[in-house]
């Protein structure tokens, strides 16, 4: 049962004995537990099918990490699948990030500016938001910082109504949404919730592509 990877606690481990699709066991102490479809680079985002004893900061970790080297964990999968890593001993370098997803994209306001909002994100200071917000930066940057993944807007809208102990990020990315859209992000999309959506695949963000990019249309600034 090799593991592919170890990190913050965490083991990530693929079972040659588990069927497709594609899925990762991440363990850490005290029963912590997460299983995650790895899906398909440019086609599907990984899904979190199960988690038990772990808090939303660990998910959101657990996440972003398999979302972050999707790739590697699908080589991975594909190379113990075929019988070649039998004999492997101890965790596995994973390697390069994969590219940033082509899913679904939103536009980011006319001239904005790029300056500001690099300062915005790198403002940024809760820790729980690093994760996110060196996936902004890559994909930001990657497309001139003229649009934005729809899974990366859904999150960022998740995180505009968190509250709690995440009031001040939240009044951090609310300010940044502006610079990026011209406007705040809602916590809810007619009947559609933001953060009911910061993990779907892309198949399940089709199902409501339609309805936010006419809502950011109409409030694009």
């Amino acid at each position: 049962m090799p593991i592919v990877h170890q990190d913050h606690g965490f083991d990530f481990t693929i079972k040659a004995e588990d069927k497709a699709p594609p899925k990762v066991h991440v363990t850490g102490a005290g029963g912590k537990y997460h299983l995650v479809r790895i899906g398909v680079p440019d086609t599907t985002l990984p899904h979190i099918d199960k988690y038990e004893n772990v808090d939303q900061d660990e998910t959101n970790w657990v996440w972003d990490t398999i979302n972050d080297y999707q790739v590697n964990y699908l080589t991975a999968w594909n190379r113990i699948h075929g019988g070649e890593w039998k004999a492997a001993r101890g965790p596995v370098k994973i390697g390069p990030k994969a590219p940033p997803s082509a899913g679904p994209r939103l536009r980011l306001k006319p001239r904005a500016n790029v300056g500001k909002i690099k300062e915005l994100i790198g403002g940024i200071a809760d820790r729980r938001f690093y994760k996110l917000q060196k996936r902004l930066i890559w994909d930001l940057d990657a497309a001139g910082f003229k649009t934005i993944d729809l899974g990366l807007y859904m999150r960022l809208g998740g995180w505009s109504h968190t509250g709690g102990t995440y009031v001040n990020a939240m009044i951090e990315v609310n300010t940044l949404c502006k610079a990026m859209f011209g406007y705040e992000l809602p916590e809810k999309i007619g009947k559609i919730h933001m953060k009911d959506f910061r993990y779907r695949t892309p198949a399940g963000l089709a199902k409501v592509s339609g309805t936010i990019a006419e809502f950011h249309g109409k409030h694009l600034k």
